[in-house]
């Protein structure tokens, strides 16, 4: 989509940065430096982020670029997005949450009915469960979300428009640098504010999501037909959580394994994070390159290979 904006000029980029070779004046943590001065031998990161707006779409994103300056150069790039809602495409959402609360109120009182005839003992947790994952979630995700969504169009203007980024009066002479870039930082960090608002809120619908998932598989139960799975997890919980405790043990061992023999070579064993992607990538099929030519294959680094062998003999052939 961003894309398309450039080709049609329908995307704006108030970047602060600009290019370092363009601009005269970059600023570091606050602090003022003229550009000849802004990298020194000292630096370990460089960060460049640029902010995009499609008016047409409502759509804000930051995009950054992060690059670390050591003995091997790498880079890297994040985006985020924030997308206003208006007109029919916000009525819309209105009307969808209205659904949800009506419908979390029809399922409280389809519960509290149901309870009345059965044992409270026995059903009382599923009933708990049941409201927490079908009523409460719900009504608390649409009860926040809503608010955002009918103020992402306010958002927008106050972060990116006239009254954020968009006015900060750069060709002004009657107003200091020093004020010029406080407005401009302002503007990025209610953007960024923002932004981290809505990753909050995915995390919240991932969780209530997940839930409602994992409640539609427990259901499943219900029938003896349908009850495969969760008849297998409980049947075979005993030794599936100990073949989980040998797995565990298995694969710290090879990361450590890994960091200590490739480590300082290899950026796939890097770190522990990065060796478990590694191992997790060689789970599912992928085999890591000799690094000794750039064409050559696992085979060709005989401590590599012994390392993949050994992996894959003992957690496919033997766990």
């Amino acid at each position: 989509m961003i894309s398309n904006c450039i080709i049609c000029n329908e995307i704006r980029f108030y970047e602060f940065l600009m290019s370092i070779t363009d601009a005269q004046i970059l600023v570091r943590n606050g602090n003022q430096y003229e550009t000849s001065s802004f990298l020194d031998a000292q630096t370990t990161s460089v960060t460049v982020v640029m902010v995009a707006f499609s008016p047409e779409y409502g759509l804000a994103s930051t995009i950054s670029i992060d690059a670390s300056l050591g003995p091997d150069v790498s880079v890297d790039f994040s985006v985020k997005h924030f997308q206003s809602l208006e007109g029919k495409k916000l009525e819309r959402y209105k009307w969808v949450c209205i659904s949800g609360f009506v419908l979390a109120g029809v399922i409280l009182v389809e519960k509290i009915v149901t309870i009345l005839g059965k044992d409270w003992k026995e059903e009382r947790v599923g009933f708990f469960v049941d409201l927490v994952v079908q009523v409460f979630l719900p009504v608390l995700y649409f009860a926040v979300r809503l608010p955002q969504v009918m103020a992402s169009s306010h958002m927008i203007s106050e972060t990116i428009g006239l009254a954020g980024l968009a006015g900060v009066p750069w060709a002004s002479r009657n107003i200091s640098l020093a004020t010029k870039i406080e407005q401009f930082f302002q503007g990025i960090d209610k953007f960024e504010a923002k932004l981290d608002s809505e990753y909050i809120m995915s995390i919240f619908y991932f969780i209530h999501a997940t839930s409602a998932l994992f409640r539609l598989i427990i259901q499943t139960s219900a029938h003896p037909r349908t009850a495969i799975l969760v008849s297998t997890i409980s049947k075979a919980a005993d030794d599936l959580w100990h073949w989980i405790i040998l797995f565990l043990m298995v694969n710290f061992g090879f990361i450590m394994l890994g960091i200590a023999q490739f480590g300082s070579d290899k950026e796939e064993f890097s770190s522990i994070l990065t060796s478990f992607e590694t191992l997790w990538e060689m789970l599912l099929g992928s085999m890591l390159e000799s690094g000794d030519i750039p064409s050559s294959t696992w085979s060709s680094n005989w401590l590599i290979m012994t390392y993949l062998l050994l992996y894959n003999f003992l957690v496919f052939m033997i766990m």
